[in-house]
């Protein structure tokens, strides 16, 4: 997907990470030429596409009716955030948008280290200290 673009303004770069329900890619804004990072609704569980460099997602047709409630929830989860835009730990959430039979949410770019990462610095686990 890398160099694909969507949303007409987003360029899909490098992933950043892969989770259950999506996968999160650095990308760039053309428009305001800015990085920022695309997350794409794709539970792989329900869904594929023809190839790596197709667009288009298909959800297996035993699973559509779990593909669709999961792209509202994920709809739903954008609307919220962009709610809470106003709190600074909160990632800010410019855009949103279906598009290619999946849905896209572009948020600020943050370069740094992830949760997983910072607890792996510390053997694996947060500790409390008292």
């Amino acid at each position: 997907m890398e160099g694909t673009v969507v949303g007409e303004r987003y360029q899909l770069g490098a992933v950043l990470g892969i989770g259950g329900y999506g996968i999160t890619y650095r990308g760039l804004d053309l428009r305001l030429e800015r990085q920022v990072a695309v997350k794409e609704y794709y539970p792989g569980f329900w869904a594929n596409r023809l190839g790596d460099h197709h667009k288009e997602v298909y959800c297996y047709a035993e699973a559509e009716e779990s593909y669709e409630k999961g792209l509202e929830r994920f709809l739903d989860e954008a609307k919220s955030l962009v709610a809470l835009s106003h709190i600074p730990e909160v990632v800010r959430v410019s855009d949103f948008f279906r598009e290619n039979n999946t849905a896209y949410l572009v948020m600020d770019y943050l370069d740094g280290q992830n949760l997983k990462q910072m607890a792996q610095g510390f053997g694996g686990r947060f500790r409390r200290r008292y």
